[in-house]
């Protein structure tokens, strides 16, 4: 018989073959030449609605099919098999790096990647993005998806008068922002930005100091944005000085009311400072930044917090958040240092609808070296150092990227009488049945578990769920014990 052989066809092309002789026909095809099946998958993009730089999105992998996986999970048991067996790279067409201070390898200070199934990345300047991830399983060839993002000049989206200029001197600069608001203080920029009745921004002196800022996001506004204006070091921000007749208050810079519709609420470059000394242990720690609470008035928030310091405070606290629709929140080239109590802490969103997102991208969270270790007997009296850099709950995927972190902080005991430091990224678990966590390119530093995932006390389950740690640089300290890279502590 005659024997035809065809070569030269790529690996997943599609390739028809027919015969004929006289009124004899044949033919068939074969749909992935070279392997048995072509993985295929798409992207998701959350966003607040208002893409206008810097700009944040969460990105997601979804229907993710045709790629080789092990068996799901047991009944009874909560496994994602394709969370483990399939590798995901993405890229944003967005160059550059985090910070060159940033206490990672060098390698991975790259912003225009990232790793896992879910990442986030803020587009810092305005234009056109192709952004891409590669995903590939142990046996087939990679399977690319894109989408393309627009980003818009913020001095087109939010021209004349949606921008508010706050010049302590009153002059403004009329030829950088033509039609600009101007106004000598924050709260009067803040009462005109309500009056707006459209989305707007305010934009701070950069080399000027804010004392006693206290801003209320309220039902009256319809986004908010904050960043800076001119040149110079960031702005600083304190909060209104705690009154001590007022044992049991606190004091935040921003705070999110519970019906406020805002859905786009962005500050960047700021540099906001409370009253505590971690290293004397002293001052009054209980100021925080920010403040959101049951924000409940947008059916979709997007909370993104990009380039800013944080130093003096209680914690830098993100809840607790309870919602009852699709939440996210970005926190991206972030610093937290010279904390009481947590750097970055949050809690309490309402779990398990697949909808609540947290991601902190390019990040230091990084306590002062000097900093007192808090009361070696456990004791809480009076002010104290008392945790460590980050610990949260309750969130239906969190993707953490890129970020540094060192723990010197405890208030119980460990071993030899040291204080037991906390570890430098805990999860309380009980919250988190089915929870998916991507943790790349981080560095841990100290702490008596590095990285901490378990019950917030004993009384309470640990769920199972999801959790991958990529790429890890773990170093000890005279704080840690044996139980050293990934443990329960109680």
């Amino acid at each position: 018989m005659p024997a035809f052989t065809f070569n030269g066809f790529p690996v997943g092309s599609s390739v028809a073959v027919s015969a004929a002789q006289g009124a004899n026909t044949a033919s068939n095809s074969v749909t992935s030449w070279g392997q048995s099946a072509l993985g295929s998958l798409d992207i998701l993009h959350i966003h607040s609605g208002e893409l206008v730089a810097p700009a944040a999105i969460w990105f997601e992998a979804i229907d993710v099919a045709g790629f080789n996986v092990t068996a799901g999970a047991a009944q009874g048991e909560i496994f994602k098999p394709g969370y483990h067996d399939i590798t995901y790279i993405w890229s944003f067409g967005d160059t550059g790096g985090f910070d060159p201070a940033l206490n990672v390898l060098s390698d991975w200070n790259n912003r225009n990647v990232a790793y896992g199934p879910h990442v986030a990345h803020v587009f810092e300047t305005p234009g056109v993005y192709t952004v891409e991830v590669t995903a590939v399983d142990s046996d087939g060839p990679p399977v690319t998806a894109s989408v393309t993002i627009t980003v818009q000049d913020p001095a087109t989206a939010y021209a004349g008068s949606r921008t508010i200029l706050v010049d302590p001197s009153g002059q403004g600069d009329g030829a950088a922002y033509p039609g600009a608001q101007v106004f000598t203080t924050v709260s009067a920029a803040v009462n005109a930005f309500e009056a707006l009745g459209q989305s707007g921004r305010i934009l701070l002196k950069r080399g000027e100091t804010y004392s006693s800022v206290n801003v209320d996001i309220s039902p009256a506004m319809t986004n908010f944005r904050m960043g800076t204006w001119g040149t110079g070091a960031k702005p600083v921000l304190t909060p209104v000085p705690i009154d001590d007749a007022a044992a049991n208050s606190t004091r935040e810079i921003f705070q999110v009311l519970n019906a406020s519709p805002v859905a786009d609420f962005v500050l960047y470059d700021l540099d906001m400072r409370g009253a505590w000394d971690a290293e004397t242990e002293t001052g009054d720690p209980r100021e925080e930044p920010l403040y959101w609470l049951t924000h409940t008035g947008a059916a979709s928030p997007l909370y993104c917090v990009h380039g800013c310091d944080f130093s003096g405070f209680s914690k830098v606290k993100f809840g607790n958040i309870s919602h009852p629709g699709q939440l996210t929140c970005i926190f991206n080239k972030v610093s937290v240092t010279n904390w009481q109590d947590y750097g970055l802490f949050g809690h309490g969103p309402i779990f398990g609808s697949g909808n609540k997102r947290l991601a902190i991208v390019g990040s230091s969270l990084r306590q002062s070296v000097h900093a007192c270790q808090g009361p070696v007997d456990g004791g809480k009296d009076g002010f104290s150092n008392d945790h460590g850099p980050f610990r949260t709950s309750g969130w239906d995927k969190v993707h953490i990227d890129a970020c540094s972190f060192y723990s010197t902080n405890g208030w119980s005991g460990g071993p030899a009488g040291r204080t037991a430091a906390q570890a430098c990224i805990r999860v309380n678990t009980e919250g988190e049945i089915g929870a998916e966590w991507f943790v790349s390119r981080v560095a841990c530093e100290g702490g008596f578990v590095m990285i901490d995932a378990d019950a917030a006390s004993s009384s309470r389950p640990d769920n199972p769920w999801n959790f991958v740690i990529d790429k890890a640089l773990l170093v000890g300290t005279a704080h840690t014990t044996t139980q050293s890279v990934l443990g329960s502590s109680g």
